[in-house]
């Protein structure tokens, strides 16, 4: 009888690994060169659902600007009056645009590009002091800015208004904000500590999560999260008890090591809604290459149409990606 029921089970576990769907391979990807703005150099930061991507590209004076590229258009987004440098950072679903500019002073703003038009968003303090980090499709732009105090302050601007999420201090930074409003950076935990004691960390709802680490004992700067998705998945790079950088993903209270593609160090940049996540990793000869991972398995994009000097900084959830191949900003699709 316990015979019988060892093949029973036996062959239904075999029957439950035989229905589940295996992991496709990735496509084969194709780069597209999305331009200039007659100048030699651009560089892709993000992109939409919808294909469209924003970044900065030289124009034919070799200033710096802001663009949008979309349905195989580069658009110059300009400058605020008087300003010879803007760069795009981000863009939402709604093609919302945020990023920096100067203005005439040379003092660089936080603006936003809606429908063309720029806007200005504000600081807490000086004029100058406010900078931008992304935007999410509700229209939380999330950025840094000095206060009076000339103390830098996470800050969100939404409908005009801007809110102070508190001070930070140290090598403390701001780096993405998804649809629920869930914030991701990292802040020095020991005040006055130096060098910096930074942690990774998410803040939802006002309450900061320490998102923990990989193990190392000796780096002062452990983890620092890069890219969360709706879904509150956020990834980034840790330091391992081996003292080596590893890519990471952080889901529900769980940081989970990537690995590498053989070599001693990765990093990931972005994650999409789909758990698709994009950065780069070193092979065996510590030769850096832009990597994909998903459903437990990294793959080298070099297998699939990519170059080792590509720069990934985005993925959508077409599985699109964006970066930058030879100081030229590329869509991988």
């Amino acid at each position: 009888m316990r015979l019988l029921i060892r093949v029973l089970f036996a062959a239904a576990l075999l029957t439950v690994v035989a229905a589940a769907p295996a992991q496709a391979a990735p496509r084969h990807y194709t780069a597209v060169d999305l331009g200039t703005l007659g100048g030699e150099t651009s560089a892709a930061f993000a992109m939409n659902d919808a294909g469209q991507v924003v970044g900065i590209s030289r124009t034919a004076s070799g200033a710096g600007h802001a663009f949008l590229w979309s349905k195989g258009r580069m658009t110059d987004l300009g400058t605020l009056p008087g300003g010879g440098y803007s760069v795009a950072v981000d863009i939402n679903e709604r093609g919302l645009v945020v990023g920096n500019a100067s203005d005439a002073t040379g003092a660089q703003r936080a603006v936003a590009w809606d429908r063309g038009r720029i806007i200005v968003l504000g600081s807490l303090g000086e004029p100058g002091s406010a900078q931008v980090a992304a935007v999410n499709d509700r229209g939380q732009i999330l950025g840094d800015s000095s206060g009076p105090d000339n103390i830098g302050h996470r800050v969100i601007w939404h409908r005009g208004a801007i809110t102070d999420l508190g001070t930070y201090e140290g090598l403390s930074t701001t780096r993405d904000i998804n649809n629920r409003g869930d914030v991701v950076g990292t802040y020095q935990a020991t005040p006055g500590a130096y060098p910096c004691d930074c942690r990774a960390a998410i803040w939802r709802n006002g309450v900061r999560t320490d998102l923990g680490d990989l193990g190392s004992t000796g780096a002062w700067l452990k983890a620092y999260p890069m890219d969360i998705s709706n879904r509150g998945v956020v990834v980034g790079a840790s330091v391992t008890a081996q003292e080596e950088e590893h890519a990471f993903l952080w889901r529900d209270g769980v940081m989970r090591d990537l690995g590498t593609l053989g070599g001693p160090g990765s990093r990931a940049v972005a994650v999409n809604d789909r758990g698709a996540v994009v950065g780069f990793s070193q092979i065996a000869d510590q030769v850096a290459r832009p990597f994909l991972w998903r459903g437990g398995v990294m793959t080298d994009l070099t297998t699939r149409g990519l170059t080792a000097g590509d720069d990934l900084s985005d993925i959508n959830d077409r599985g699109q990606m964006v970066g930058t191949r030879d100081s030229r900003a590329k869509l991988y699709r």
